[in-house]
């Protein structure tokens, strides 16, 4: 599956530069390619919360809910909600 329209919204509004936005598109398309990979609109507006607008930090993102991604949506929700820093 690819990426809705609103997660599409939301990199767009995160990232206004078309080459920043192809780079954080392609890492937000790794997570959903596995079937046990849930809720994939969810956690990947959670990975862009938490990316903050950094094309450094959101693969990683990526790669922690490819391994549990309960663990981002905490992060996103409860750990680092926004306006608070995640470094």
């Amino acid at each position: 599956m690819g990426l809705t329209q609103r997660v599409t919204d939301r990199v767009r509004e995160a990232f206004p530069t078309p080459p920043d936005q192809e780079d954080i598109r392609t890492a937000l398309s790794w997570y959903g390619e596995e079937s046990y990979e849930r809720e994939q609109e969810r956690v990947q507006i959670a990975i862009l919360d938490l990316a903050k607008g950094s094309t450094d930090q959101a693969p990683d993102y990526v790669l922690a809910a490819k391994e549990d991604y309960r663990d981002t949506l905490y992060w996103a929700y409860y750990y680092y909600p926004k306006g608070s820093s995640t470094t």
